[in-house]
């Protein structure tokens, strides 16, 4: 029986290697160096003496400055990839590589994401078997942070390389973060199946869903009050002086919301309409 091995895409951390690519806006490591503190100093000198160079974040060039990765990864059946921003371009460009390198070169056969795990095989059906529209699928997985064109060049690269013979790799979720789905999976299952326990069902899951259908679009939605006055030292009777700021995932909401925006921008990540 064929081991299954499986890159997964957490939020973290890159725990398989510390790995650098050359562009001309990457200040050199002996530069940092001459820059540095005494106590970073030995970080500096471990990143200097480990990190892997590649020539480019992108998937489609190539695997020989990815060779050293081999030696590491060795036997593992699992090799975990993170990023230190969420929507920074190169980092899912990175991803996608590292997953064209280890399916193609390494056997690896299952590409698994901190998404909703019914959501997640529904885009899996089209890696597969080329069914739905993938664009559509990936926002369906509702966070911005998959939904955009890196991920989704990553996931036409998957159907590519099922359909080409040269390997099968899967797409999959290992969270549940939203009920709605799953829960509808299983409301339709039992209707089918076993009638007498529709009902106290159905009450059960209509309670799970209460929260989020609460929220409606502010799914992720933080908010927080501000005392301006009583931070300056002074109060107006009768009025009401606090700032509210709100972050409403994927709008404007507010000065806040418009600064997370333009952090996004500036990522460069661009968002599959």
């Amino acid at each position: 029986m064929k081991m299954r091995r499986i890159v997964t895409a957490a939020l973290l951390f890159v725990s398989v290697a510390f790995l650098v690519w050359n562009s001309a806006t990457i200040t050199p490591i002996a530069a940092v160096s001459a820059n540095t503190s005494s106590d970073d100093q030995p970080v500096v000198d471990w990143i200097g003496k480990h990190a892997v160079r590649l020539q480019t974040p992108e998937a489609g060039h190539g695997f020989a400055d990815m060779k050293p990765l081999k030696k590491m990864i060795g036997n593992a059946r699992i090799v975990s990839l993170g990023e230190a921003t969420h929507g920074s371009r190169e980092f899912f460009q990175l991803k996608h590589r590292m997953l064209e390198y280890l399916a193609t070169e390494m056997g690896f056969t299952i590409f698994s994401i901190e998404a909703n795990m019914p959501e997640a095989y529904r885009l899996n059906d089209y890696v597969l078997n080329g069914n739905g529209d993938p664009a559509k699928l990936i926002k369906g997985m509702y966070f911005w942070t998959w939904n955009t064109q890196e991920v989704l060049d990553m996931v036409m690269w998957m159907r590519d390389f099922n359909k080409s013979g040269k390997g099968r790799v899967q797409f999959t979720g290992f969270d549940m973060q939203t009920p709605n789905v799953a829960a509808d999976i299983v409301r339709d299952f039992v209707d089918k199946n076993d009638s007498e326990y529709a009902d106290p069902l159905h009450k059960a899951t209509d309670m799970a869903k209460a929260p989020s259908q609460s929220g409606g679009q502010d799914f992720g939605v933080a908010t927080f009050t501000f005392p301006v006055q009583a931070a300056k030292g002074s109060s107006r009777k009768g009025q009401t002086n606090s700032l509210q700021w709100l972050y409403k995932d994927g709008g404007h909401q507010s000065r806040m919301g418009r600064t997370m925006v333009a952090c996004r921008r500036s990522h460069r990540c661009a968002r599959v309409r």
